[in-house]
């Protein structure tokens, strides 16, 4: 039987990797990782074909040693070809490496510090759930009563304004700029801006214009 999970880290992270593995395997998951180092070896590059195959998620160990592993970016690549569920899994802070934000983009990350492990596991086994992997009915009960960590999209920045907050910020600094112009007229407070989308507001402002302009040429 293939394992449902195989992770894809670099050989730096191996201690950390095997402690996760262990972590995993008590909640119930069937996992695959190379043991045996094969960095460079091509002996073994049809097993890691079929254990991708196989499986269900592969779990990516997100570090800078995994940033600059050609076998890694190898493995993740061949996991979206095989259209395989990616779960990357941060082993510290770190960003996206370029090389893989293509199959990362849009992808939901986890949290697996060092010193929060136990955290980490648990948001892992919640996101492994979803993405329909076999995990123990005990494990599956206490993940979902853990403290949850918000987590960021990986394609995204952390302080990035929401969307529905920037469209309307967008729309508050053009019509900003339309009112106070190169004329240096006063830009509107944010609170009075809606009027400039009023219909005929800026006919009733013209009209008004042209009024001051008649009187002007009385005087």
């Amino acid at each position: 039987m293939n394992a449902e999970v195989f992770i894809s880290y670099a050989s730096e992270d191996r201690l950390r990797i095997l402690d996760m593995v262990e972590r995993l395997s008590g909640a119930g998951v069937s996992v695959w990782i190379d043991q045996m180092g094969i960095e460079g070896a091509t002996m073994w590059s049809q097993e890691i074909v079929e254990a991708i195959d196989g499986c269900r998620v592969l779990v990516l160990a997100i570090s800078p040693n995994s940033s600059e592993s050609e076998n890694v970016v190898k493995e993740v690549a061949l996991a979206s070809e095989r259209r395989k569920k990616i779960l990357p899994v941060c082993l510290e802070m770190s960003g996206i490496p370029k090389s893989m934000e293509y199959q990362l983009a849009g992808i939901q990350r986890v949290e697996y510090f060092a010193g929060e492990e136990e955290m980490g596991l648990q948001a892992m086994i919640r996101a492994l759930t979803k993405l329909r992997v076999t995990v123990s009915d005990e494990a599956n009960s206490t993940a979902a009563g853990a403290p949850k960590r918000s987590s960021q999209g990986a394609s995204h920045a952390t302080n990035q304004t929401p969307r529905s907050e920037g469209a309307a910020w967008g729309k508050g600094r053009l019509v900003e700029t339309n009112v106070g112009g190169r004329h240096g007229a006063k830009s509107p407070p944010p609170w009075e801006a809606w009027r400039y989308w009023q219909p005929g507001y800026y006919s009733s402002v013209s009209q008004a214009v042209k009024r001051r302009l008649r009187l002007a040429k009385r005087r």
